[in-house]
């Protein structure tokens, strides 16, 4: 298991960007990553070298869940949740999204979420700190590309920052740092297959982002 950094692609190799790859030990340079986190993702990201492995936790037809820490600029609305909650289409590109579990941690402000907007756009953003932010976990029990941002966007929300907790009942280590790795144990390689703990803030409270709200 990886700690994801925020600002690197998931990918083998690119001529232009910085990838996962960079931060495996050179013994482990064979494995591949399993599935893909945006470069604005961080968080927890499986590295293997079983193709079939791979293919079962990305199927849709798995159900394996994903779990995701958000903040998100706009308020996020109980009619927002239940949409999420029912299964909606994606913004832009009108694919439908299977039901989701949400849970709402609390409506802020754009000023109390600023260490957690990236470098390029906090000047921007900074410039009306009282506008309406929301944070949050999700749940989803597929994989489509961008599908946590797209879900928030049809709720009016625009994703800021995003970090994946767990898969399945296997939650990311919290003494692993962003650029981080170690291998996993037999038994955490079974909890990848089981299912995911409860959604509350108190399973996933250490990873979750810290606001400011001094």
């Amino acid at each position: 298991m990886m700690n994801k950094p925020r600002g690197v692609i998931t990918a083998c190799r690119d001529d232009t960007h910085r990838t996962v790859m960079e931060f495996l030990p050179p013994q482990y340079s064979h494995l591949r990553p399993v599935g893909r986190l945006d470069k604005e993702t961080e968080g927890l990201l499986l590295f293997t070298d079983d193709g079939k492995f791979t293919q079962y936790l990305l199927s849709p037809e798995s159900r394996i869940a994903k779990t995701y820490a958000f903040l998100c600029f706009g308020t996020l609305t109980e009619e927002g949740m239940q949409e999420l909650r029912s299964g909606t289409t994606l913004y832009a590109n009108n694919r439908p999204a299977k039901p989701a579990e949400v849970l709402l941690q609390c409506h802020c402000r754009v000023r109390n979420v600023g260490k957690y907007i990236s470098e390029r756009r906090r000047e921007h953003h900074l410039n009306n700190p009282d506008g309406n932010a929301s944070q949050g976990i999700i749940r989803i029990t597929e994989g489509q590309k961008h599908e946590v941002r797209l879900m928030l966007r049809t709720v009016h929300c625009a994703v800021l920052y995003l970090k994946r907790l767990s898969v399945g009942n296997l939650l990311l280590d919290t003494n692993l740092q962003p650029g981080e790795c170690r291998l996993m144990t037999d038994e955490e390689v079974q909890r990848l297959l089981q299912d995911a703990p409860p959604l509350t803030e108190q399973t996933y409270g250490a990873l979750l982002p810290v606001l400011d709200f001094n």
